[in-house]
């Protein structure tokens, strides 16, 4: 891993992330790889609007094989928050809705959207459930639905992935 700063911001490039670059490079298709990085590209600056409109402050911005992770100094309400972490996938869902065509840039843009509106902790939905449910009387129950929901959306891209043609 290697780190620099910018400002008061800190910036770390992880080994994985640099990996991931080789693969998605290995495509050798240069209109896949500028829809991709133009998805993720909206998709934290989605992100990044928001944490600016609540008058955040970005310390640090991890880039890994796992995706962005963007750390901010502390947000003073659970509702900036959690519009914070869905304002990606909105802005991904905004593209898609703007474009309205079939054209892979859209349909991937919409993708993005969903994906990260998955209810796994370490996306933007589920992390965006396990702070409206923290310390609620019913955590439990919310935690066993979100796993329920997990499992099915992991079911419904394995099927999605192996159907496709």
């Amino acid at each position: 891993m290697f780190s620099f700063k910018i400002g008061k911001t800190v910036f770390a490039v992880r080994f994985s992330f640099l990996l991931f670059n080789g693969l998605v490079f290995l495509f050798r298709d240069s209109d896949i790889i500028l829809s991709f990085y133009t998805v993720c590209l909206i998709h934290e600056a989605g992100h990044i609007l928001a944490i600016i409109f609540f008058n955040g402050e970005i310390k640090s911005v991890e880039l890994s094989g796992y995706g962005i992770k963007i750390e901010t100094s502390p947000i003073i309400s659970v509702f900036s928050a959690v519009v914070i972490l869905l304002s990606g996938p909105f802005a991904n869902i905004v593209v898609f809705l703007i474009f309205k065509s079939n054209n892979f840039f859209s349909v991937l843009s919409l993708w993005e959207g969903i994906y990260n509106l998955i209810p796994f902790s370490f996306l933007d939905g589920g992390a965006a459930i396990k702070l409206l449910t923290s310390g609620s009387k019913s955590e439990h129950t919310y935690e066993i639905l979100r796993v329920a929901v997990c499992i099915a959306a992991t079911a419904a891209l394995i099927i999605i992935f192996f159907n496709a043609e």
